[in-house]
């Protein structure tokens, strides 16, 4: 095996570490704020999105200003945020909205959720950018 699909391998395993802990920490994060919120709202997987967002952004920043490595933002943002944030999910939480009538809050959930996020994002470029 040649030097660089080690390294290729060991990067694999760094991605797959950090995106399990990212999906630990959403589950997590999203069952405590489902045991204090009594809702139909689907606030857990809304602020894990918005988290995980603003993360990515803040590590983008840091690759695009700061010099953080191609390697580095990869776990993290593959590995740690791909784990966190969780679109498929997002979209599961609208389709219950909707299954349950509650069709203005599935549509800003699903709109809004998506906006919000990118500006998360970007709020994250542009914190990484202060630095």
């Amino acid at each position: 095996m040649s030097t660089g699909s080690s390294s290729h391998l060991v990067l694999a395993l760094w991605v797959t570490v950090a995106g399990g802990l990212g999906a630990l920490a959403r589950t997590f994060v999203n069952d405590a704020i489902a045991h204090r919120v009594r809702s139909d709202f689907p606030w857990g997987i809304l602020s894990v999105n918005l988290t995980g967002s603003l993360l990515l952004g803040l590590l983008t920043g840091l690759a695009w200003y700061h010099g953080l490595s191609a390697d580095a933002l990869t776990v993290g943002g593959v590995g740690l945020c791909g784990g966190l944030t969780t679109w498929s999910t997002a979209i599961w939480e609208s389709f219950q909205l909707a299954r349950l009538r509650l069709f203005t809050q599935a549509t800003l959930y699903t709109l809004l959720g998506l906006a919000v996020a990118v500006g998360a994002a970007a709020a994250g470029i542009g914190l990484a950018a202060l630095v």
